[in-house]
């Protein structure tokens, strides 16, 4: 008998893969056919329900590439393991958030990853792109991704995190990039930005657009591309990924409001 760590509650699985539960507290409920995250971090398996009698769901063990074909559902309706590629190059250094002038809910974030030097710019923009850490909703403050929308879907701002591509990046000068969220900041503010605010702002993006190559995400706004995620975006969204080979550093940064 293998004890398994479920959304709902403590599971069992008998030798030939298929297992039994009882709902309790985790989640409300459950469907047939669901799949469902089991495991701990670092050795996630995957279920489909297959059968549910009121309180107590019958299910068996899916293999990763099946389970790579439908969405997930974990405990936490905002969060999800997804069968995330894993990189282990790729590694959070510091994250930094500049919020707006108080009364606005505008901010820009800024997260630093490390990076393989041996791969090309587009090979470390598809690693970013479908890694867990890039799956943040925006809503609150950057926690190592992994979230997902009401669906059960990685998001990534507005956009759901499984459509972006790393051919959706678009290379620019740094002065234009600069430009977007001075711009963005000046229009959108009602009154004009602090004489602190504009230094805050300067040094992020001086510290993260002056050494690189960088590059500005371009998504179609239509329903393939857009989550139903909601409360991010009202301003605008802006993003851009910095790939800085000197320094052995990817920059995420990213313009908008909650």
């Amino acid at each position: 008998m293998i004890e398994i760590d479920i959304p709902i509650d403590l599971m069992t699985v008998e030798a030939d893969g298929v297992g039994q539960g009882c709902m309790t507290r985790s989640r409300y409920s459950i469907h047939e056919g669901e799949l469902l995250v089991a495991g701990r971090p670092g050795a996630w398996s995957w279920v489909r329900a297959t059968a549910v009698d009121g309180r107590h769901v019958t299910f068996s063990l899916v293999s990763e590439a099946d389970a790579a074909k439908g969405a997930r559902v974990a405990p936490d309706s905002m969060r999800a393991e997804w069968p995330w590629p894993r990189f282990t190059w790729l590694r959070v250094e510091e994250h930094t958030l500049v919020q707006a002038d108080q009364g606005t809910f505008m901010w820009i974030d800024h997260v630093q990853f490390t990076l393989d030097s041996t791969l090309d710019d587009r090979a470390l923009l598809s690693a970013l792109v479908s890694s867990s850490l890039y799956a943040h909703g925006y809503a609150w403050p950057y926690a190592h991704g992994a979230e997902v929308d009401f669906d059960g879907r990685p998001v990534h701002g507005p956009w759901l995190a499984e459509t972006l591509t790393s051919e959706m990046f678009t290379t620019v000068a740094a002065g234009d990039a600069r430009r977007t969220v001075d711009t963005w900041l000046d229009d959108e503010m009602a009154e004009p930005q602090s004489v602190r605010t504009r230094a805050r702002v300067a040094r992020l993006l001086a510290r993260a657009l002056d050494s690189g190559t960088v590059y500005r995400l371009d998504v179609p706004d239509d329903e393939e591309h857009r989550s139903n995620w909601v409360g991010v975006g009202a301003t605008g969204f802006h993003e851009f990924v910095v790939i800085d080979r000197e320094q052995e550093a990817m920059h995420l940064v990213v313009a908008s409001d909650d």
